[in-house]
């Protein structure tokens, strides 16, 4: 992942794609990426996370985030352009909440990922 995909193709939806298994990680793909699926099966997996509280939770105007945002900020053009990723797979709702609502922290669940 990091020496390899991150390093050859900068770019951020490979987090979707490839994770460590854990609870807060995006939900392991029950297919195979091939060259024809992988830019959808990846945006799939980025709307699902996204728009789910493990990827993101907000409460009022307090946002509160998976730390794969935090720890890989620069994958994603850097904390400041958070918000608009986050808004490119959010549900209308959710996207809405993501404009006025503040970065309070990030969280990281490392248990497995049975769901």
């Amino acid at each position: 992942e990091h020496d390899i995909v991150r390093a050859l193709f900068s770019d951020p939806m490979s987090h979707y794609g490839l994770n460590c298994a854990s609870y807060s990680c995006p939900n392991l793909a029950a297919f195979a990426y091939t060259g024809k699926t992988v830019n959808e099966g990846l945006a799939r997996s980025a709307k699902h996370y996204v728009n789910h509280p493990r990827g993101l939770r907000i409460a009022g105007k307090s946002l509160v985030a998976s730390k794969i945002y935090s720890w890989y900020a620069d994958d994603f053009g850097g904390t400041r352009r958070l918000k608009s990723h986050w808004k490119a797979f959010a549900e209308p709702p959710l996207a809405r909440s993501i404009e006025g609502a503040s970065i309070d922290g990030y969280e990281y669940d490392w248990s497995l990922n049975d769901v």
